[in-house]
Order: C-alpha cells, then sequence, then structure tokens
C-alpha cells in the first residue's frame, strides 16, 4: 500500500511534488532495508471551485469536495493556509483552510494534518486576532504549522514514525478484506476495511479498537521481556 497524501493548495506545484515524491520514496525505502516503498500524493485545488457569487457559496463548494476525500485513509493531509483564490477580507483567507481542517477532523480523525505556507506568520497572526478562530485552530488538532520549504523533512519523519491511531489505520486498511474472529466478540465478523472506517472516525467502536491494539502491543513488549 502506498504512502498517501492530500495536498489542498491553489498553487499548481506537480514538479516540486513529483521531485519530494521520489526523494521521501527513496529515503524510505532505504529505512525499511531495501522494501520499496512508493509515495502517492493527490491534489486537491481550491481554485477549481471559485466561481462569481457570495464566497460563502465557494467555501460550502470546497467543503463538499473536501468531505468525499476526508472519509479516504491518509497518512498526511497538507492545506496551504493562504488559499486566496478570489478576492477575500481578512477573515475569509483564515476561514476557508480553517473549514476545510474541521471538515476533515470530523470525518478523519486519525490523518496527520500540517498546515503549511510560505509566510506561516501572516496566518498564524490573523487567526490570532480573532479567539474563536483559535480555539477552532486548537479544536481541529493541527500539530504542525510550517513554512512550504520544510514540507519534505516533516513528511519524512512522519511517516518514519506514525501516531498510534494512524498506525492503527493503516494496518487494518492494508488488510480490508480480512475479518475479524470471534476471539474478541465485540469485533467478531466485522471486516478489517469497516474496522479501518472506525478508527478513521474515532467512534466509539474505534476508540475502544485503538485502545486494545496499543494494549495489545504493549503486553507484547511485556511478554518478550519474561
Amino acid at each position: 500500500m502506498n504512502e498517501r497524501l492530500l495536498v489542498i493548495d491553489d498553487s499548481d506545484e506537480s514538479v516540486v511534488w513529483e521531485a519530494m515524491e521520489r526523494e521521501i520514496s527513496s529515503q524510505l525505502s532505504i529505512s525499511n532495508h531495501a522494501t520499496t516503498v512508493r509515495l502517492e500524493h493527490v491534489h486537491l485545488n481550491p481554485n477549481d471551485y471559485f466561481t462569481e457569487g457570495d464566497y460563502t457559496d465557494v467555501i460550502t463548494k470546497i467543503k463538499t469536495v473536501v468531505t468525499t476525500y476526508a472519509q479516504e485513509y491518509w497518512d498526511i493531509i497538507l492545506i496551504d493556509m493562504n488559499l486566496y483564490g478570489a478576492e477575500a477580507k481578512d477573515n475569509d483567507l483564515v476561514e476557508l483552510p480553517l473549514s476545510i481542517a474541521e471538515v476533515i477532523r470530523e470525518k478523519n480523525k486519525s490523518a496527520v494534518i500540517i498546515f503549511y505556507s510560505g509566510t506561516a506568520e501572516d496566518f498564524i497572526n490573523r487567526v490570532g486576532k480573532n479567539e474563536k478562530n483559535l480555539r477552532r485552530l486548537f479544536a481541529v488538532n493541527i500539530p504542525y504549522i510550517i513554512s512550504r520549504n520544510n514540507r519534505k523533512l516533516l513528511i519524512l519523519r512522519i511517516l518514519q514514525d506514525r501516531p498510534i491511531a494512524l498506525l492503527a489505520d493503516r494496518l487494518l486498511t492494508e488488510n480490508e478484506m480480512l475479518y475479524a474472529s470471534n476471539a474478541i466478540p465485540e469485533f467478531n465478523g466485522i471486516s478489517f476495511g469497516e474496522l479501518a472506517k472506525s478508527v478513521r472516525l474515532q467512534s466509539d467502536l474505534g476508540k475502544r479498537l485503538t485502545k486494545l491494539i496499543v494494549e495489545l502491543g504493549v503486553a507484547s513488549i511485556l511478554d518478550l521481556s519474561v
């Protein structure tokens, strides 16, 4: 299964991403002791949805498209913080990336979200002017707000050391055609694909499964130490 990145950016950086894909794939293959690792990215350009009319309508259109994408498995979702695309007020420049991040988190709580920009400080300053937007930023759990130039190293670092929920989502998705046995009645007969979706949503079932995976992992380590 390829490493999957969703890139939401109003700039076409296909040449840059192709180079990054090659470099990161090469580094990951080395880290995995010659196992071939392939990185792929999907580019979603908000400019494709900008039309004449109210800016609120534009955000609604983009959020609908993002909702569909967000339900898939992604290792990392990268969002450009300066999604201009149209003449917009200062608050609108904050609203679009924040709204996109909120929609993603409704459907996908396992993927790592990265906010990036050539002028990251400008976005942070805009958000800081509004306490509500600042709370929204924290609520969507975005651990990284970085410069555009720092993407490659951060992507590589995350893929080499995935968070637990993302790792669980990936392992289940890779084996989505399998079904859970009756060893744990609660999960009996559920496909790994459906279990992966529950982890992605962090539903009650997904939370219990993530917790169980951690507990089983710790138990295995303890067994090895005996």
